[in-house]
């Protein structure tokens, strides 16, 4: 699995060069090392030097960026890219302040959702021949951890928030994106969410419009704009999730 206004009177050249920087970071993903994702593929072994290397051997730190790597896919306007986040920024007149917030809690809050996603996914992916789902089996509950870790940081960054209703906002797009990809608690009695349609497109329905009206809030209050502006990027995300539906179907 879960984006005002007096026009576009801030000039663009205020931000842009907070653009360039988020830019460069995420190339910077991009460059990780392929050689360990290719170990975990292998059943965790790697050959090096004077032998074989196990997976437990690779250092915390390079665990981290991988789960970070999972974290960031797929790419959408909110995270990694910063379209969301800039677009409230020069809607709002903010400062750069509150977009850096704002970008900084879609990191947490991707992160944590989208590996959560990746990693109850992974058993399945295994068995498609998905790449590095192995890692992600192998190290299931450190990256549970790093999930939740994830959640409660995106939830402290709610302090900066202008308006309360970011709290019942999050609680919302929280648990349901948790509960939509989980098969390790509520999803081992119950079917998960992504795996019915009804459940899916409800969960859609609800989280789409609220996380843009969550993020709005680093910005301004929540209003009749904040409203407008959620709703056309809901609109804009379910249209991009039936069009790729739509072409895995013709593929099919």
């Amino acid at each position: 699995m879960s984006r005002k206004y007096k026009g576009f009177s801030t000039p663009i050249s205020d931000g842009s060069h907070i653009i360039i920087i988020i830019i460069i970071i995420n190339k910077k993903f991009k460059y990780l090392n392929v050689a360990n994702l290719s170990v975990m593929e292998n059943g965790g072994q790697k050959e090096g030097g004077g032998g074989f290397q196990e997976d437990k051997d690779i250092c915390k730190l390079k665990r981290y960026k991988l789960f970070l790597k999972f974290g960031a896919k797929p790419v959408n306007v909110a995270y990694p890219l910063p379209l969301a986040s800039f677009l409230a920024f020069s809607l709002s007149n903010s400062g750069i302040l509150e977009f850096l917030l704002s970008y900084i809690f879609c990191f947490f809050f991707f992160t944590a959702a989208n590996l959560w996603n990746h990693l109850n996914d992974a058993e399945d992916d295994a068995r498609d021949g998905r790449k590095h789902a192995t890692f992600l089996i192998n190290r299931r509950k450190e990256a549970t951890i790093f999930s939740i870790l994830f959640y409660f940081l995106s939830a402290s960054i709610l302090l900066f928030s202008k308006d309360s209703i970011s709290i019942p906002l999050f609680l919302i797009c929280a648990l349901l994106t948790w509960i939509y990809s989980d098969k390790q608690l509520f999803g081992k009695k119950f079917k998960r969410l992504k795996e019915d349609y009804r459940t899916e497109l409800l969960t859609y329905l609800i989280v789409t419009p609220g996380f843009p009206a969550l993020l709005w809030t680093f910005f301004a209050p929540f209003s009749t704009t904040a409203l407008v502006f959620s709703l056309i990027f809901a609109s804009l995300y379910l249209s991009g999730v039936l069009l790729k539906d739509l072409k895995d179907i013709t593929s099919d």
